[in-house]
């Protein structure tokens, strides 16, 4: 008996970690996102024009992300999916911030604090 319960509690406690994963990943993948990563190009302008091309390349690439973990989200059905999708999407999403952080090569600028604030 103590183990059915022990067994129906992980269950229950699994089945809340999913939810929240899920709900997390709902907001920062939705359409939101895309505008508010792009919106920043306008500091890239201002404060690299002449990467301004190189970045917005790499800021495009969060739709096709955005878009996969939106899908993603509504199939994945238990803890281990959960964190494998977040963390994708962590590691897609920093790796794009991480590569613009790599050619700026300056970390004391104000520019390096908004990409990090970004990520």
């Amino acid at each position: 008996m103590e183990e059915n319960q022990f067994n129906d509690y992980r269950f229950i406690k699994e089945t809340v970690l999913v939810e929240e994963i899920r709900s997390a990943l709902k907001v920062v993948s939705n359409l939101m996102a895309i505008p508010l990563f792009l919106a920043f190009w306008f500091a890239d302008i201002l404060f690299f024009p002449e990467m301004k091309w190189q970045f917005l390349a790499l800021r495009l690439l969060i739709i096709p992300i955005c878009f996969l973990t939106m899908r993603l989200v509504k199939v994945i059905t238990n803890y281990g999916q959960a964190q494998a999708l977040a963390s994708a999407y962590s590691i897609a999403t920093s790796t794009i911030i991480n590569i613009m952080i790599g050619y700026i090569g300056d970390t004391s600028t104000a520019y390096y604090a908004g990409l990090n604030l970004v990520a």
